[in-house]
């Protein structure tokens, strides 16, 4: 944080901060006990003017946490369902448009890309711990397509469904067929 001299409580904190150099520097006995006074009231000063910003950050930092939290809670428990946007931002009772704004700034992703990610790695983990096949690993995942689903899944993970099966499939896991 940059303080300006002009600003009266920021100029109270910066000749605070003054006063504890100049008493660091000295050579007065008991020099730290002045050090300390002077920090501690240059801290008092900026923290009742600050109070007000940094309570307002937690508050919509904790608005979105909470916000994500149950989106999230949301797509993880429906994922194998066709989602959209607008059921995922009704959980948290916002706008599509705010819903993707929470994404953005908590996960950097949007919902759907979230969505998407989440059921491929759902569906890595079936095809290296069942024997399912590949096509109602698909289904299972939520998506409606096998070409989509080897789609996404190769773009994600670089590497085809069926290749991610052969090296990553867990002894004895896969011994049916596989399709």
């Amino acid at each position: 944080m940059l303080l300006r001299p002009d600003i009266s409580w920021q100029k109270e904190s910066i000749q605070h901060f003054r006063s504890a150099f100049a008493a660091f520097n000295g050579d007065r006995y008991g020099y730290e006990i002045i050090v300390t006074i002077e920090l501690m009231q240059m801290l008092l000063v900026m923290l009742a003017n600050l109070q007000d910003r940094v309570c307002e950050t937690d508050l919509v930092q904790n608005k979105d946490s909470i916000r994500i939290k149950q989106m999230l809670g949301y797509i993880h428990d429906h994922f194998a369902e066709p989602l959209t946007v607008s059921q995922i931002a009704a959980v948290s009772s916002i706008s599509e448009s705010e819903c993707y704004r929470c994404f953005r700034k908590v996960l950097d992703s949007s919902p759907i890309d979230y969505l998407l990610q989440y059921r491929i790695r759902a569906a890595a983990g079936l095809l290296s711990g069942t024997d399912m096949s590949i096509s109602n690993i698909c289904f299972a995942t939520g998506f409606n397509s096998p070409s989509y689903f080897a789609k996404v899944f190769r773009q994600e993970l670089l590497v085809s469904p069926r290749k991610y099966r052969a090296t990553h499939q867990a002894p004895g896991a896969g011994t049916g067929r596989r399709g």
